[in-house]
């Protein structure tokens, strides 16, 4: 997702001025992630990730975003839902997998926040938007607890609405 984005020529209003956080996009500007996600999917990718790799509270935190995770989160898994909807068919089917990146703390041992915003985490998985959990960059064994069971892969079924309950 991150390359893709670098392939626009956007600004820092783009981003509602706050540098480096490339979920905003999600909100301010869904006409660049989708056409990254359709890249994927029309090149026959199976599985297509959500833009939601820095969406945890605790990074949002440092952009003064973190009561925004979940709309981040959730947003993000849709967006990704309905593309995988648009393009899977009865014989190839596509997945969803919510991005979830490192946080930019390392958490001391014993620490259990990373654990507590795993809900607001996944992409919406657990919201049941998306169909996988994808963490990435794990930067701390804290990072990765409330993770080992991930979601059940469903499938975008072409006569779903893929938006969940």
């Amino acid at each position: 997702m991150g390359t893709g984005i670098q392939n626009f020529a956007l600004t820092l209003d783009d981003y509602w001025g706050k540098e480096n956080c490339s979920e905003v996009l999600t909100l301010s500007r869904p006409d660049v992630i989708r056409p990254i996600h359709a890249s994927y999917l029309e090149a026959g990718a199976d599985v297509i990730e959500t833009n939601s790799f820095g969406a945890s509270s605790l990074v949002l935190a440092e952009f003064e975003m973190a009561e925004r995770a979940r709309e981040f989160n959730i947003t993000a898994a849709r967006m990704a839902k309905e593309l995988a909807k648009e393009y899977s068919t009865v014989h190839k089917p596509r997945f969803v997998a919510g991005s979830i990146g490192p946080t930019t703390k390392l958490l001391p041992a014993g620490h259990r926040g990373s654990k507590q915003r795993v809900p607001e985490r996944g992409g919406g998985s657990r919201t049941g938007y998306g169909d996988r959990e994808l963490p990435e960059k794990l930067i701390a064994v804290q990072d990765s607890r409330g993770r080992g069971r991930g979601g059940a892969v469903a499938e975008a079924d072409p006569r779903d609405d893929g938006l969940g309950a």
